[in-house]
């Protein structure tokens, strides 16, 4: 009887029944009130009413976040549902904390949903909300998306060591990697050295958090640990070249003893 008043020309208050009853099932229902008054005159009205949704849109991410995990390229499915037609569904994606501009998506009847891609390297955020044909709305966020699409980076360059050091010779020497995300990736070689003298190709997998992954190669060379003569004569302070005619020669131990390279 809520909103409900009776009179009549007599001054007597009229007697108001009614039949049917209104239920917790979303849509429009009627109710019927009658009103006879002392002389038994009776006028009949019909009443509408409209069952909303006290709640809003149900919002959904197909993946709420990356946690603190630096991930590959995603593509996260965002839906909205009610039980009446909906009337509007936008999305806003936030890149590093700046909006990339509010998307409307096309409803069709209860439901709704569309793809959102994550491609480019960065922190995302995802803000979703919708209203129903009532005017109900909700609004939610998703949590952090950590995207690395770019392969991580090594440096590094060819080496030559002698064969007494290969047994024990770290292959990590001289290498450095990096990535993007401020995490240090993991690295695995493929290939070995022995005290065989030659070159090697030694190769390098550097992988980050996201799964990106750089290979590369490079080449250790052994050399006999024995100094050969052309050796000394390159390296040694024996070696001089004050000979009249300016050529190399080796010295040894005795200056007045050597051999002289024309």
């Amino acid at each position: 009887m809520t909103g409900v008043s009776a009179s009549d020309n007599s001054g007597v208050n009229p007697v108001v029944t009614y039949e049917g009853s209104l239920s917790a099932t979303i849509g429009a229902q009627t109710v019927t009130y009658k009103a006879t008054d002392q002389a038994g005159n009776l006028i009949t009205k019909i009443r509408a009413f409209t069952i909303v949704e006290a709640e809003g849109p149900i919002l959904n991410f197909s993946s709420v976040n990356s946690g603190n995990k630096w991930v590959k390229a995603q593509n996260i499915t965002v839906t909205a549902t009610d039980n009446s037609n909906l009337s509007s569904f936008t999305y806003e994606v936030f890149k590093n904390g700046a909006s990339q501009g509010v998307k409307t998506v096309t409803v069709s009847g209860k439901s709704a949903s569309t793809s959102v891609a994550l491609s480019q390297d960065g922190t995302y955020t995802i803000k979703l909300k919708a209203v129903d044909q009532y005017g109900s709305s909700s609004e939610t966020a998703s949590g952090t998306y950590k995207i690395d699409v770019t392969k991580p980076t090594i440096n590094m360059s060819n080496v030559t060591i002698y064969d007494n050091q290969a047994t024990s010779y770290n292959l990590m020497t001289g290498v450095s990697v990096s990535d993007n995300s401020g995490v240090t990736p993991t690295v695995t070689t493929s290939g070995n050295i022995t005290r065989t003298p030659k070159d090697y190709t030694i190769t390098y997998t550097v992988k980050d958090q996201a799964g990106n992954i750089t290979t590369r190669t490079r080449t250790i060379t052994v050399k006999a640990s024995t100094i050969t003569f052309e050796d000394k004569m390159s390296s040694s302070n024996q070696t001089l070249t004050n000979d009249p005619g300016g050529n190399r020669r080796y010295v040894g131990a005795n200056p007045n003893n050597y051999v002289r390279f024309n």
